[in-house]
């Protein structure tokens, strides 16, 4: 599952929950600079959660690492496209309104 908070200061909070028997290590993507500054998951009862901060009024590419050296996608994703690695990797949409608000354009 994925959830999007937008705030008044032009980011949103993300936060990716899996079940904790996925075995999922971090969050990466170009939001992160594909995991050079690390979005971890920590345990949080049976779920696993991650969360990021990001700037409103863009889309971001993202996948999850795993503990196994694999890679994959959020069926919750907004979005699939090819990244600039050349993977297929999962959209976060922050143009698009998230609920009923309206998000800034940037």
């Amino acid at each position: 599952m994925i959830s999007k908070c937008p705030r008044p200061d032009g980011t949103a909070e993300v936060r990716f929950t899996v079940p904790d028997a996925f075995h999922t290590l971090e969050v990466v993507g170009d939001f992160n600079h594909w995991g050079a500054e690390p979005t971890v998951f920590a345990a949080d009862g049976d779920e696993r959660t991650a969360i990021a901060t990001v700037l409103l009024g863009r889309r971001y590419w993202f996948r999850y690492t795993t503990f196994e050296g694999g890679e994959c996608n959020d069926e919750a994703a907004d979005d699939y496209e090819a990244d600039p690695r050349g993977a297929y990797s999962g959209i976060i949409d922050l143009v698009t309104p998230v609920g009923s608000e309206s998000l800034p354009a940037r």
